[in-house]
């Protein structure tokens, strides 16, 4: 085993790929010959020395620099291409003088795979809610477990609305709104993982299974 003392900085990859899932999958629906794009870009930050950990989320749109070339362009564009990961790295590096010593890339089937190992994910609402372009559907308010179906459709939803005296309301924050609700989701996912005992090998070994 290596002991670490010091902070680690952890980039978590959500992709927009539909690899490996089945063609009638309805998260498959329209999203022929869109290619493989970062939809969620967060930095975990591990500090071993007291303890904490931190996320840090960088909008999908930001335009900044993006390697190799160094052109204008949404930062989510960095993780298309063989070198992606390396790219999208550098990117960071260059435009927020962020340095990364580890890579976690999650699609949306080593998504499932992770939410079902840690048997759903709970989550409370004050309203039911809904985004019909996800397929997220909570038709009453309280504390859901999210199934590896929900828990995605709920992750990838930037059109969310919210029923207030029996009329659908939208919420405009959009993406913003969005990694709001997923780094919600992330945290509640690690105490879930810490309640279904990941410190114990045989669970842990089940997650890096589904992520892999």
């Amino acid at each position: 085993t290596v002991e670490v003392s010091e902070p680690r900085n952890f980039l978590i990859i959500g992709t927009d790929s539909d690899e490996g899932l089945d063609p009638d999958d309805p998260v498959t629906e329209g999203r022929e010959g869109l290619g493989k794009l970062a939809d969620v870009i967060m930095i975990l930050r591990v500090d071993p020395r007291d303890g904490t950990a931190k996320l840090l989320s960088i909008p999908r749109d930001s335009r900044v620099a993006v390697a190799p070339d160094w052109g204008m362009d949404r930062i989510n564009t960095a993780i298309a291409g063989t070198d992606g990961p390396q790219n999208l790295v550098q990117t960071i590096k260059r435009n927020f003088g962020i340095s990364i010593d580890n890579y976690v890339e999650v699609d949306f089937r080593s998504f499932r795979g992770l939410v079902e190992v840690l048997g759903g994910v709970p989550v409370y609402f004050t309203t039911p809610v809904r985004d019909r372009n996800t397929g997220l559907v909570v038709d009453s308010p309280g504390c859901k477990i999210l199934t590896p179906d929900q828990a995605l459709a709920y992750a990838r939803s930037r059109h969310f609305e919210y029923l207030v005296d029996d009329e659908w309301e939208t919420d405009g924050t959009g993406d913003l709104g969005r990694i709001t609700r997923q780094q919600a989701f992330i945290k509640r996912s690690l105490r879930r993982a810490s309640d279904k005992g990941v410190r114990n090998p045989s669970t842990a070994v089940g997650v890096v299974n589904a992520a892999a």
